[in-house]
């Protein structure tokens, strides 16, 4: 098996998890619908509830990215994202630990994978929130190796940009 020791930073994992959320019209679309419709009712309604509605649309809008960059940074700052890790793999699976615990974990046990300039992301069965492997942790021999470990689960699919 090969070994891999890493500490995710901080700005490692708030920036990722600010990326993943802001950057995808997935996140956008609806803000964007939202305030068009907020602003339409707020310019051309009358006083009333639909000046409500228009001005509690505006709030969401404003509302939502806020609280998501508050759950990002609480995230970056949870203590098992940050700690000290050892990530060993081979042919069977993975195993990741930290300080007291240890997980390990079959290949299959893995729904899909992907990685971006900075990260190996592993999404565990259906999981949203991945498992965060910093390229900088492995050799570029090491990187090769993990990358074709995972190749051969049979999942490999396109690079994404976060």
């Amino acid at each position: 098996m090969t070994e891999v020791k890493y500490q995710r930073t901080k700005s490692e994992v708030f920036r990722f998890f600010v990326r993943q959320n802001f950057v995808r019209p997935r996140f956008w679309l609806p803000l964007l619908i939202l305030l068009s419709w907020s602003v339409y009712v707020l310019s051309v309604a009358r006083p009333g509830p639909s000046q409500i509605m228009g001005a509690l649309g505006l709030a969401l809008v404003v509302i939502v990215p806020l609280v998501m960059i508050r759950v990002s940074s609480l995230l970056a700052k949870k203590a098992a994202a940050l700690g000290s890790l050892t990530l060993s793999f081979g042919d069977v699976g993975l195993t990741i630990s930290g300080d007291d615990w240890k997980t390990e974990l079959g290949w299959a046990s893995f729904g899909k994978w992907s990685t971006t300039d900075e990260f190996v992301l592993l999404y565990y069965r259906k999981n949203v929130i991945p498992t965060l492997i910093p390229k900088r942790a492995f050799s570029p021999e090491q990187l090769a190796d993990f990358l074709e470990h995972l190749q051969r689960i049979g999942r490999t699919p396109p690079k994404i940009k976060v």
